[in-house]
């Protein structure tokens, strides 16, 4: 069965995978990538589809995905921070959650100062802190150690 010089080639076996792989994977075909492997498979043949099923091989042969440039801005090196005057000018926080409860208490704040890199821990009874802006773990720090010399 044909459409116009293209011959059909119907579902079921490896058939369309082997034509693709020919197109794409052997030496005349080299690796061209998913516009030009279709185009070079829709030159003899014809299937519903087509087009997705180059896409989805092209997009799963590792030696493409091996050799694909890489596209994304590369990163900088990372810049250390300023090294606080004082104690407690600048610190760290982190929370731990996920801990067995103790009474109500099931959490840990972590602050570090950034001068002595000294830890203190601090029980919470929540269970989790709000990370998009991390305004609810910084009151709760505030709470514990009073403000910063310069929020006072």
């Amino acid at each position: 069965m044909t459409k116009g010089n293209r011959l059909y080639v119907p579902k079921g076996g490896d058939l369309r995978k082997s034509l693709i792989s020919e197109c794409h994977d052997t030496l005349w075909g080299g690796h061209p990538g998913e516009e030009r492997t279709y185009a070079l498979v829709q030159r003899a043949y014809y299937w519903p589809q087509m087009q997705d099923d180059v896409e989805t091989y092209v997009h799963t042969c590792l030696i493409c995905q091996q050799d694909k440039a890489d596209h994304q801005k590369k990163v900088g090196l990372l810049q250390p921070l300023p090294i606080p005057k004082r104690p407690w000018e600048s610190v760290s926080m982190d929370y731990i959650s996920g801990l067995p409860k103790v009474g109500d208490l099931g959490s840990i704040i972590v602050v570090v100062d950034g001068l002595s890199k000294y830890a203190t821990f601090y029980r919470s009874p929540k269970t989790r802190y709000d990370g998009r802006d991390g305004s609810s773990l910084l009151q709760a720090c505030c709470q514990i150690l009073g403000p910063a010399e310069g929020h006072r």
